[in-house]
């Protein structure tokens, strides 16, 4: 099989990247491998069993859209929460590109609402309650769209990519990468329980979170230097609505850093 872009990996960076060539006029053949399904087929049997079945390809995680399918849809417009991108390519690029992203999902459908805005005294005696607590109030405007909606939002960004010409072998894995003079030239993938190998002109790895032990492997077969990114651990704390009823109610979802004492 020969393609002209050769994506592995339907999540928000394999589909952003299809529609920012077709954006910008391109006419060539991009293909799509992705071991989960279509977004319209993904379901979990947990939802009829009570239990998960481990399923090899998990359905909440892998499939057109990735994760983001069955998340309850929040976007997070501020470039202060995320991630360490800012320190990578600096504040004002990320900003500016989370508002293109932003402009996209408004463009498929997603509520023209942006929570935790507005509001503007009450923030004000919030943050000034935070810094005498020792907590530092972070603005995150937030567009929430919610489980249905994303899923909706999805679907016809699939149908979209689907109706430009672009090829879509889902159920399909990417067993090797086909490296040459220090450059990706294809990959051998599993399409139809056959394994065949696709030349392309570029390849673009974007398998996300879940894909990381494979590119990892990867990474090694190939004697490709990499370095794994962060990732954040936390501690969820459930509290009575009353004790942040005061907040909740101006701010819809408020971002507190604290530096607590090392011990």
């Amino acid at each position: 099989m020969k393609t002209d872009y050769l994506i592995i990996g339907a999540g928000p960076a394999g589909i952003f990247t299809a529609l920012e060539l077709i954006k910008r006029g391109c006419k060539d053949k991009i293909t799509f491998v992705e071991k989960g399904a279509a977004i319209e087929k993904r379901a979990c049997p947990k939802a009829k069993t009570g239990v998960c079945m481990n399923c090899k390809n998990c359905a909440i995680t892998t499939g057109f859209s990735g994760a983001g399918a069955f998340s309850d849809g929040k976007l997070s417009l501020s470039a202060d929460v995320g991630g360490d991108l800012p320190d990578l390519i600096g504040f004002e690029t990320v900003q500016s590109l989370i508002e293109y992203t932003d402009k996209i999902y408004l463009d498929f459908g997603a509520d023209k609402k942006i929570e935790g805005v507005g509001h503007a005294e009450e923030i004000k005696e919030i943050r000034k309650k935070a810094i005498q607590a020792g907590l530092k109030l972070v603005d995150c405007p937030i567009r929430h769209m919610g489980t249905e909606k994303a899923q909706k939002i999805y679907y016809d960004i699939e149908q979209f990519l689907l109706n430009n010409g672009v090829e879509m072998h889902f159920n399909s894995e990417c067993v090797d990468l086909t490296i040459e003079n220090e450059v990706c030239t294809g990959a051998d993938v599993v399409i139809n329980g056959k394994t065949e190998h696709v030349d392309a002109k570029e390849v673009i790895v974007a398998t996300g979170r879940r894909g990381a032990l494979w590119l990892e492997v990867m990474c090694a077969k190939h004697g490709i230097l990499h370095q794994p990114g962060t990732v954040d651990i936390g501690v969820r704390v459930e509290v009575r609505n009353e004790v942040m009823e005061e907040i909740n109610k101006v701010l819809y979802e408020a971002k507190l850093i604290g530096y607590p004492k090392p011990f």
